[in-house]
């Protein structure tokens, strides 16, 4: 059922680079320009950014430069879910712009969008309205956005890790963004970001990077490498309260630091009946860290 093979980011060659993945501009619903936009995330320490404005692609041509890499995209909505609200996709990397009825499903939807030789995830998919059962059923999706700082920000709903995990339980294999969103800076904004490893900043690169899952989502922890081996995966990352191993119902584990410690290593034994694991860790403020499944039962997608 998957269309990609995971890879581990932290056994391949490369650099890490800092992703702002969705945001939008005074082309639709944003507060900056793409030049102010641009200069907002470099002045940040960003490496990538993807322009995502609502039913076009605004020209990123020229805003390019050494160590920074502007990616075109859209964000695209219409159709209903059950609750009577509307889909919403982020197409990456998109090679031409096209209409998209507001009418049509989010599975013709996606079809159209990979037409355009974009990437697709899923956006926000809690605040959305969108089920684990649906996201299942499309074909043609790469992810979805595990973490959105917009709708946490303003309506508590931009956590869909249990909408992730319902998924990859049903044999699907998805993998996880965290994004800000970025709408207007005053509100919200470098809440929510993507660590993607790749071998050079190009675009080849990191659209080879995001196919693949060589990339992890945070909105503060650091996660320093993640290994397998014999059965046992072993984690390090920044100092953190909690390191989870997120897996099918009955096994996974939660580690936690004693109260008023921190911990900043883990390890977990797979039983052999996971369907997939992945990590989650939370640090003393509340943010927290997400790898793609580091193991993925590939005996599913046969």
């Amino acid at each position: 059922m998957a269309q990609y093979t995971p890879v581990n980011p932290f056994t391949l060659d490369g650099q890490w680079y800092k992703a702002a993945l969705h945001t939008h501009t005074t082309c639709s619903d944003g507060r900056l320009s793409p030049a102010e936009l641009v200069a907002w995330y470099q002045e940040r320490n960003y490496h990538v950014l993807a322009i995502t404005d609502h039913g076009l692609v605004t020209d990123v041509r020229g805003f390019s430069a050494n160590n920074f890499l502007t990616l075109p995209g859209v964000e695209w909505h219409g159709g209903c879910v059950e609750d009577g609200t509307h889909y919403h996709i982020l197409l990456l990397d998109v090679q031409e712009s096209r209409e998209m009825p507001r009418e049509v499903s989010m599975e013709s939807a996606v079809q159209a969008a990979q037409a355009t030789g974009a990437l697709v995830f899923a956006a926000h998919p809690y605040w959305s309205g969108q089920t684990s059962a649906q996201l299942a059923a499309v074909n043609g999706i790469v992810g979805l956005e595990v973490y959105n700082d917009v709708t946490q920000v303003r309506y508590g709903l931009g956590i869909s890790a249990v909408h992730w995990d319902e998924v990859l339980a049903r044999g699907r294999l998805l993998y996880g963004l965290a994004v800000d969103d970025l709408h207007d800076p005053s509100i919200e904004g470098n809440g929510g970001w993507t660590w993607v490893k790749a071998p050079a900043l190009t675009q080849p690169a990191i659209r080879r990077a995001l196919e693949q899952g060589a990339f992890y989502a945070s909105t503060g922890p650091v996660i320093y490498d993640i290994q397998l081996q014999d059965e046992t995966v072993r984690v390090r990352c920044s100092p953190v309260t909690s390191i989870g191993f997120m897996a099918t119902a009955f096994y996974g584990t939660l580690v936690q630091a004693p109260p008023g410690e921190t911990l900043q290593e883990a390890r977990y034994t797979l039983h052999g009946k996971e369907r997939y694991l992945r990590i989650e860790c939370t640090d003393a403020a509340g943010g927290r860290a997400w790898s793609n499944p580091v193991f993925w039962d590939q005996k599913m997608q046969e």
